[in-house]
């Protein structure tokens, strides 16, 4: 799966201990997943042997097909009618751009910068949300390498035939003034034909 199973494993943590990790299992056996910023599904065939480990270590089991509930420390809380999967509609905007460019915020949060090249516009993402999709392509069982990110007013999502994941960009005060400053300004990363 194009998820890193690392970052992933991570980010399970901190939501676990932070508001609850969310888990689910469609009716088309479609595990979901979320954090508070961050969701994802990936089809229950193809969850890595270490991953499905590392949710039932965190949460004690997986839910049944057309079960949601939100694992921490106090156990499963079952949850009706909440998502059970991404919806995909809102991601309509793009594709964009990963730039080459950070922000470092004063708690020490590293933002990348991702640009709409037709509009010039700017969003923040947390890199963890970059890092996870840094996973690897499992081709030799038809898996393909995802799509570039689309976006909607709120965050941004990566798919593939397997797996999908959602992040919330940034959005505060304190960036919204250097977001409308460089709107506009090419942050895309140079190729070689540029330099020529």
């Amino acid at each position: 799966m194009f998820l890193n199973e690392k970052v992933l494993n991570n980010l399970m943590k901190q939501a676990y201990k932070t508001d609850g990790l969310v888990i689910a299992q469609n009716e088309d056996n479609w595990v979901y997943i979320a954090g508070r910023f961050w969701e994802a599904e990936i089809k229950r065939e193809y969850i890595p042997k270490q991953t499905l480990a590392n949710i039932i270590a965190l949460a004690g089991e997986l839910p049944e097909p057309g079960e949601r509930f939100r694992s921490d420390k106090q156990g499963n809380q079952y949850e009706m009618e909440m998502l059970m999967s991404i919806d995909v509609k809102p991601y309509t905007m793009g594709p964009l751009t990963i730039t080459n460019t950070l922000q470092i915020g004063t708690a020490g949060t590293v933002q990348r910068y991702l640009q709409d090249t037709d509009t010039g516009m700017l969003y923040l993402l947390n890199e963890a949300f970059i890092s996870l999709r840094e996973g690897s392509i499992d081709g030799k069982h038809g898996e393909y390498a995802p799509s570039d990110p689309f976006y909607s007013k709120s965050g941004v999502i990566w798919q593939n035939n397997i797996c999908r994941m959602t992040a919330t960009f940034r959005h505060d005060e304190e960036n919204k003034k250097t977001l409308e400053a460089l709107k506009g300004v090419d942050l895309t990363p140079s190729t070689p034909e540029d330099m020529e």
